[in-house]
């Protein structure tokens, strides 16, 4: 009987001498915090689109006394007026869109009273040729070359320049036609159909011909009244604009050569 009382009495001793308990495999651990993870969504900012690029001037093709174009040069897209708003006995060709824009032309002069035809369109490097010497032969060297264009120099091998008269005196191309009633109306509507007139008076020193009321040259409605309302030749203005290079299988730099 003794004996079985000693482990229990030494038991109560040591709990209450604050022995260590034996752990309890089974009871709950304290957890750990667990790391969080924080997931920020920015939103991208709008894509601002790009401009579209600006597109490059036109090449209108600026002829002077010092550049011209190739002998070889003919324009694309030419036809041929039609003979109601031609001088008579004449072939006018132009460049399409030239064409389209004095046939409207002539109507709407011939509407306001005027009537106007079309003299002389595209010319070919050999018929300027010939152009010349006559000039030369009628009225003598220095006369003719201030107001015809060397072969290669002349906007009429463009096909886009024309020589415009009263159809009562179609074949009178003078200064005087600036005074005249068809005159006065082509200088003031003619940038309403895309034309300027390419030697204008008092410009002498600037486009290096006399000034021809006649001729005419078409640039398009936006150039046309651009220029006109900058009272600016075409000598000033396309360099200035970035419009003065020719198209490549026209483009020849050279001075004029006197003509046989």
């Amino acid at each position: 009987m003794r004996r079985a009382l000693i482990p229990a009495l030494c038991s109560l001793a040591l709990l209450a001498c604050g022995g260590d308990r034996p752990k309890d495999a089974g009871a709950p651990q304290a957890r750990q915090p667990e790391a969080t993870v924080s997931i920020v969504y920015v939103t991208p900012a709008p894509r601002t689109p790009s401009p579209p690029p600006t597109p490059a001037p036109p090449k209108l093709c600026l002829l002077t006394r010092q550049s011209g174009v190739a002998a070889t040069y003919v324009p694309p897209n030419l036809v041929t007026l039609p003979k109601a708003i031609t001088a008579p006995d004449s072939s006018v060709q132009l460049r399409q869109d030239a064409a389209d824009a004095v046939s409207r032309l002539i109507a709407a002069a011939r509407e306001d009273g005027q009537v106007l035809v079309a003299v002389s369109g595209y010319r070919s490097y050999e018929y300027q040729a010939e152009v010349l010497r006559q000039e030369i032969r009628t009225y003598g060297e220095e006369r003719a070359r201030k107001q015809v264009a060397e072969p290669g120099h002349s906007e009429h091998q463009l096909g886009v320049a024309l020589d415009i008269a009263p159809a009562r005196r179609p074949f009178d191309l003078e200064e005087a036609f600036g005074d005249t009633p068809e005159g006065r109306w082509v200088a003031l509507h003619a940038p309403e159909f895309g034309f300027v007139i390419s030697y204008p008076q008092g410009k002498e020193a600037i486009t290096g011909y006399i000034y021809e009321p006649w001729h005419v040259r078409y640039v398009g409605l936006e150039v046309a009244q651009q220029m006109t309302g900058a009272a600016f030749t075409l000598n000033e203005y396309l360099p200035r604009n970035g419009m003065a290079a020719c198209p490549p299988d026209a483009t020849v730099e050279r001075q004029p050569v006197a003509s046989r």
